[in-house]
This record gives structure tokens, sequence and C-alpha cells, in this order.
């Protein structure tokens, strides 16, 4: 049951970051021009879609499959499993900040027909790494808090050997 809460915790943060994504935003397209707001769109989806990719569904899993861990008092078992889901998740995120990073300019030829964005789409690449990384430790905090771990330490802190 505390998995699901966990979870549910998720849903409920990535709803109102969305929602603050909007508000946000509103100033922004007032800001700017209608061909940057065009690179900017092309850059927020191209980023999610491989940021989408690279995290592999690993969040939910950290979110799901830990706590249950945590909450049957499988500390090892719950460390070591939060342990190869940010193993996998870096090695994920990378490959695709690889790819991403490596099309860029394609990316960018492709989305808003120029290539003179490039730059900025290489920049996303990193996005995708790093936004990969924090969705899926996002996730661990989340699982481990609805678990009570967040009172001991984080789960992937505990013990392997």
């Amino acid at each position: 049951m505390k998995a699901a809460w966990g979870s549910a915790d998720l849903m409920a943060q990535s709803s109102v970051n969305a929602a603050l994504g909007l508000v946000f935003f509103m100033p922004l397209a007032r800001l700017i021009s209608k061909d940057q707001m065009g690179v900017y769109a092309a850059l927020v989806s191209s980023v999610g879609l491989f940021q989408t990719v690279g995290v592999f569904g690993l969040n939910f899993a950290a979110a799901r499959f830990v706590p249950k861990l945590l909450g049957e008092d499988k500390g090892r078992e719950g460390g070591a499993a939060a342990l190869r889901i940010v193993q996998l998740t870096a090695l994920f995120s990378f490959a695709a900040f690889l790819a991403y990073y490596a099309f860029a300019d394609s990316l960018s030829l492709f989305l808003v027909k120029s290539a003179m964005w490039g730059r900025i789409f290489r920049l996303g690449a990193w996005v995708v790494f790093v936004g990969g990384l924090s969705l899926v430790s996002d996730a661990l905090m989340q699982g481990s808090r609805s678990s009570g771990g967040c009172a001991r330490e984080p789960p992937f802190l505990l013990s392997t050997a």
C-alpha cells in the first residue's frame, strides 16, 4: 500500500510541476518571437521524448519496488535494487544523451527547418542526461519517504555487501 502512495505522490508532484511550467510559460510567450517559440516547443518536446526513453520507466520502478522492499524490512534488497536502478538510469540516460547530442543539428534542421539552432539542441542533450537522473532520484526519494526510509537514509546508500 505504501508503494501505491509513493506513486501517487510522484504523480501529484508531476501535476504540480506541469501547472507551474504553464504559469511560467505565459510570460515567456510574451517576451520571445514566434520563431523562438517554435524552437522552444521543439526543444522541450524532443528533450521530453529522449528523456522518457533515457529513463526507461525506471522512475516508476523506483517509486514502486524500492519502497515495497523497504516496507517489508528487506533493506539490503531495497538498497541493491535502488543502486541497480540508479546505475541503469545513468547508462540509459547517457545513451540518450549521446544520441541527442549526435543528432542535435539534424533535430534542429528537421524540427525547425534551420541548423542554426544546433547549439541550443546540443545543450538540450545535457538536460536529457541530468533530467533523467533527477527523475529517478526524485522517485527514489518519494518512494523512500512513503515507506519511512528518509528518516533513516536514502535506499541507494544502504549496504549491499
